[in-house]
């Protein structure tokens, strides 16, 4: 039993040790009191060592509206169910942890009929593949394409963008891992080398490790291709790719199974020996052979044997994406959030000021609109005749509502708007007789100083 408590202890104790630290923060969409933030936080032990493998769950985040006094006027957590296309349409929740290495690699997978009998192991081996890239905390992204013939390689899920995805996008990545698929079998020819050549058009990391793994079961076309017609035809040779391959660092991975278990009706369409013998001469293993960059993989495919570094872990952020909405408060001077982690007493926060423009000026034009229009649809539309005026109960009740409204206004220039004090002259005078009535001595008189102050 004591065993057992004190192991209770111990655990309380290291959870409790758990840090929060606010790493970056930003309203990437700013737009009044509606506004699309994201923010990146670590966590670490009671040694410093990252927390790895938390979830959203792990986590609450709390908004706090203050006013121009500094007094709490709402706060309310933050929800990460409603507005994806604001949390750049995923769960608004992605943790990132690296090593040393980055890697940028793109696998271009065959996506004619012959190749649908290997296509469940190469999604297996993708996915497994991926976990390991996690596991070792690689700072990785990653594109995988289809190709067969002269369309251009795209991912599996046509709506993906052709450029890299990275470890914040796993979500995205499964998913397009699960659409791997052939397109049928007909005379297609697979132009391999053309589609490394067409992976220079992605915007690969200087300082990135730059791998291209090709997975097909026939000889790759090349110039000396198809053996009895041409158009269309590949027009890249072997000794381009090899000059690219040494030119910008890159290695090539070729995975293709020998000659008699390659797919008949392509290997039929792109070569014969009596006719093009050169196909066979300038495939992946005779651009092997004169280049140490390439290197042949395993039929079936075993994702096991592309290497990876187990460099340590040096930087590891949980990121949160989320829109931020205080429409339902007349003005709200700053908003401070507050990220903390559950079951310890461990929090950071951050501040925003929702109504200052990118350039640090303050939105007062927004601000002065919206209680401008308020205080014509309180006081100005509801007292506009002589009858209104004469119904004291309406009076009085549109009078309640008119206070707030003004004393909203002149507490935005006395006290967080002084520089603007150069306009309150018209204004003073506006909001007086918005007012009616004069029976709120203590608002006139403060309306009339700052009118005084002025003029």
């Amino acid at each position: 039993m004591r065993v057992m408590i004190f192991c209770l202890v111990l655990v309380g104790t290291f959870l409790s040790a758990q840090r929060v630290s606010i790493q970056e923060h930003e309203v990437w969409w700013p737009d009044g009191l509606w506004n699309a933030v994201r923010c990146s936080v670590t966590v670490e032990d009671l040694f410093g060592v990252y927390v790895r493998g938390l979830k959203v769950e792990d986590f609450q985040v709390v908004e706090k509206a203050y006013d121009g006094k500094g007094n709490l006027l709402a706060e309310k957590p933050v929800s990460f169910v409603e507005s994806s296309s604001y949390r750049f349409n995923g769960k608004g929740f992605w943790e990132k942890t690296v090593n040393s290495e980055k890697l940028d690699i793109v696998f271009f997978i065959d996506g004619t009929g012959s190749m649908e009998k290997h296509i469940k192991n190469i999604r297996k081996q993708i996915h497994s593949f991926v976990d390991r890239l996690v596991e070792k905390g690689t700072g990785f992204r990653i594109f995988i394409g289809m190709h067969e013939t002269e369309d251009e390689p795209e991912w599996p899920i046509s709506s993906y963008q052709s450029r890299f995805f990275d470890v914040t996008m796993l979500e995205e990545i499964r998913s397009a891992i699960d659409e791997i698929n052939t397109w049928g079998e007909w005379w297609n020819l697979t132009w391999g080398y053309d589609v490394f050549l067409w992976s220079l058009k992605l915007n690969w990391r200087e300082d990135a490790r730059k791998v291209v793994v090709v997975i097909t079961d026939v000889y790759t076309d090349s110039v000396y291709g198809p053996n009895w017609y041409f158009s269309p035809g590949c027009v890249t040779s072997m000794r381009a790719v090899d000059l690219a391959l040494r030119e910008k660092g890159m290695e090539l991975y070729y995975r293709q199974p020998k000659e008699e278990e390659m797919a008949k009706t392509e290997l039929q369409e792109c070569f014969s020996p009596k006719v093009n013998l050169k196909v066979k001469e300038s495939n992946f293993d005779a651009l092997e052979k004169i280049n140490g960059r390439v290197k042949r993989l395993s039929w079936p495919f075993d994702q096991s044997e592309i290497e990876l570094s187990d460099s340590p872990i040096v930087d590891s952020k949980c990121y949160f994406a989320w829109v931020s909405g205080w429409g339902d408060q007349r003005y709200v001077d700053k908003v401070e959030v507050v990220v903390s982690l559950k079951y310890t007493n461990s929090s950071a926060s951050f501040v925003f000021y929702p109504l200052v423009d990118p350039d640090g000026k303050k939105d007062f034009e927004e601000m002065r609109k919206a209680l401008m229009t308020d205080l014509f649809e309180v006081s100005y539309e509801a007292l506009k005749d002589q009858s209104s005026l004469d119904d004291w109960a309406k009076a009085l009740s549109v009078l309640r509502e008119s206070v707030s409204l003004v004393v909203d206004f002149v507490e935005l220039f006395e006290v967080r708007y002084p520089e603007l004090l150069d306009t309150m002259g018209t204004l003073a005078k506006t909001y007086e007789a918005a007012l009616k009535l004069n029976h709120l001595n203590e608002l006139a008189r403060r309306v009339v100083a700052v009118r005084d102050r002025i003029f």
